[in-house]
């Protein structure tokens, strides 16, 4: 190199538009720097999402098989087969009850009495009286 390159490359060196050149470049470094720093954080973030809504899924999808493996077994079809179709083991008894239709008149009765009885008298007494309402309903009418 001859002096005269190597005092014009000093030169621009130490020149003023070299180093705002230069200190713009780093500006727009660092800010691109920051903005991939930043697309990185949210990719981060959204794969742990992702992660979380897969194991959820996963448990799910277990969840629905286990629910298939039971449907397909006789269990199931034995169960709803009592309950929607009315149906009985050969070996079962079967009881029904039936509701009587005065009980709310009956309760409105006792209810009534009970009130009446109980005015004066504290909490351990009205839970006697709830029990005994309870196990006894048709001997407080009478």
């Amino acid at each position: 190199m001859s002096q005269k390159e190597s005092k014009f490359i000093l030169r621009l060196f130490r020149s003023k538009v070299f180093l705002f050149i230069v200190i713009l470049f780093s500006i727009a470094l660092v800010l691109k720097t920051g903005e991939k720093s930043c697309q990185k954080h949210q990719l981060v973030q959204e794969v742990d999402s992702l992660e979380s809504e897969i194991k959820e899924l996963e448990g799910d999808n277990q969840k629905i098989n286990d629910l298939i493996s039971y449907f397909k077994k006789d269990a199931h079809l034995e169960n709803e087969a009592r309950i929607k179709l009315n149906l009985k083991r050969p070996e079962e008894k079967v009881i029904i009850f039936q509701k009587d239709e005065n009980d709310f008149s009956r309760s409105g009765q006792i209810s009534q009495k009970k009130n009446s009885l109980l005015a004066d008298n504290d909490n351990a007494v009205n839970y006697f009286w709830d029990w005994l309402e309870y196990f006894f309903k048709k001997d407080l009418d009478e």
